[in-house]
């Protein structure tokens, strides 16, 4: 697994987290263009 695609799963569950805690208000930060791009679109 490389370093792009551990980021893109912690992402995810750093979603599926906020989601099971029901925060309505969330601001995730990171330096990964391509992680940035694919949320984008």
């Amino acid at each position: 697994m490389t370093a792009e695609w551990v980021e893109v799963y912690a992402f995810e569950e750093s979603i599926k987290i906020v989601c099971s805690l029901k925060i309505t208000t969330v601001v995730f930060e990171t330096d990964n263009a391509s992680l940035v791009n694919r949320v984008k679109n």
